[in-house]
């Protein structure tokens, strides 16, 4: 378990990596957009990954997906995440947000 300071006289905040896994869709993409936050409602952090970035694995049950980790998460806090993607006719609109529990390391949009 990692552990980030918040400041000075702050207690340190228990925190762990999240592993976002998706199925790589047929139709081309260039971009993806996790969205993840506190508030099911607004979504305040934003990782944007090229795809040549993204690790590609080929998992038993859902076949080739797209794996990525969302590093320092609060252990502790109840997380929700959503995906958007970029392809040449625009930006997609974000997937219903998945709750992830605390505790969790594993959500898959």
């Amino acid at each position: 378990v990692l552990y980030k300071r918040q400041g000075v006289g702050v207690p340190a905040e228990r925190v762990q990596p999240v592993e976002v896994m998706w199925r790589v869709p047929t139709d081309p993409v260039e971009k993806y957009y996790i969205l993840y936050g506190a508030d099911e409602a607004a979504l305040d952090k934003k990782v944007e990954l090229q795809v040549k970035d993204i690790q590609k694995l080929d998992h038993p049950k859902f076949g080739p997906v797209f794996r990525y980790e969302l590093r320092q998460v609060p252990i502790d806090k109840t997380l929700f995440i959503s995906l958007q993607a970029e392809n040449r006719f625009g930006v997609s609109a974000p997937t219903p947000p998945v709750k992830l529990d605390p505790g969790k390391r594993t959500v898959t949009p």
